[in-house]
Formats: structure tokens, C-alpha cells, sequence
């Protein structure tokens, strides 16, 4: 029985000019792309870019300063966006006025830790939110129907549950409708009538 050929193995193409290929990646992230689609703008995969970013961030001469232009190239791009809400502040709106919406909404979603709306949700005294819960399937029907009538206690699960509970125990207790009239777009039936011809 004859050998079979191993499968070639694909290559990696190497980057021909690392250098390049960086400062292309440095220019659109100071324009405010994201780092994701900076990479991939220079040709190369964001797998590769974070790589070089974490290999940089954690001493490797190779990739050090790189990771040091990444994140002053993001400082950069913050930066404009911030000379930009500046500016709207106070000022008229009109033509060739800056808007500040659209470097607000660049901001909260570029940096969501620092930028984006928080809520923090809590209970009485900033102590933890109280869960109730409740059988809905061992409840009677009046109760029931009294949970949803009574407008101080909605949480919309709790509600959605027990409207979902009611309509089962209404579908249950209600007969069946009897049969709809055919819709002038339903066909004639054929039984007992004779073929148009």
C-alpha cells in the first residue's frame, strides 16, 4: 500500500513591514477607529494586534513601545472628542457648529467604564433589592385576578406571569368559538356544488 502525502500545511504570511503596518494602525486609532477595525484597516488580524499589545504590556522588548503609541494614540482621539464637547458648550447651535451628541455617544461607547451611564439599583437604605416569589398555579382565581387589578404591585415579571396564568385559567373555563363564516378570499367549497364550466 503506498504512502499517503501529509496535507501541505498553510503558511502564515509574514508582514513584510512591521513598522509601517504599526504606524498605519497608530494614525486611524488617533482618528478615533476602533482598535479593531484599525488593524484590520492595516492588514492585519485584531488576534494579531491584541497580541502585540499584551506581549508589549507586559515587558516584551519587541512590542513595548508600540503598546506604549496605542495608548497614546487613544489618549489623542479622547482628547479631540473632548475639544469637541468642549466647544458645543454654551455655544449657538447652527451651520459649522461642533455637535457635541455624536463625541458623547463616541465616548460612552469607546470607554463604557469611565463614560457610560451607570444605574446602580438598590433596596431601602442602599441595602439589597427584597425578591418575593410567588406559585402563580397555586393561587385562586380571584387572587389572581386581584394581583393584576391592583396597580401598587407591578413588577412586570410578576405581572406578565400572572396575566399568563389568568389567560390559561380563562381559555380553560371559556368553550371554544364555533366556526367563522368563510372570508370572501377563501374559495368556495366544492362539496355539492356543481363545476363552473
Amino acid at each position: 500500500m503506498p504512502k499517503k502525502k501529509k496535507a501541505a500545511r498553510k503558511s502564515v504570511p509574514r508582514i513584510q513591514n512591521i513598522d509601517s503596518v504599526r504606524s498605519q494602525i497608530l494614525t486611524l486609532i488617533r482618528r478615533g477607529t476602533t482598535l479593531a477595525n484599525a488593524a484590520e484597516s492595516a492588514g492585519i488580524h485584531r488576534d494579531t494586534f491584541y497580541d502585540w499589545v499584551t506581549k508589549g504590556e507586559a515587558g516584551d522588548p519587541a512590542h513595548a513601545q508600540f503598546a506604549v503609541d496605542v495608548r497614546g494614540a487613544k489618549a489623542h482621539a479622547q482628547l479631540a472628542i473632548f475639544m469637541i464637547v468642549r466647544q458645543s458648550m454654551g455655544a449657538p447651535k447652527g451651520p459649522g457648529q461642533p455637535d457635541a451628541t455624536h463625541a458623547v455617544w463616541w465616548l460612552k461607547t469607546r470607554d463604557r467604564e469611565e463614560y457610560a451611564d451607570h444605574h446602580v439599583v438598590t433596596g431601602p437604605s442602599g441595602g439589597p433589592i427584597q425578591v418575593e416569589s410567588i406559585d402563580f398555579s397555586q393561587l385562586p382565581d380571584e387572587e389572581l385576578k386581584k394581583i393584576i387589578a391592583d396597580p401598587t404591585y407591578r413588577p412586570r415579571v410578576v405581572a406578565r406571569q400572572a396575566a399568563a396564568v389568568a389567560a390559561v385559567a380563562v381559555a380553560v373555563a371559556v368553550p371554544p368559538l364555533p366556526e367563522s363564516p368563510p372570508h370572501a378570499e377563501d374559495p368556495p367549497s366544492s362539496e355539492g356544488e356543481p363545476d363552473p364550466v
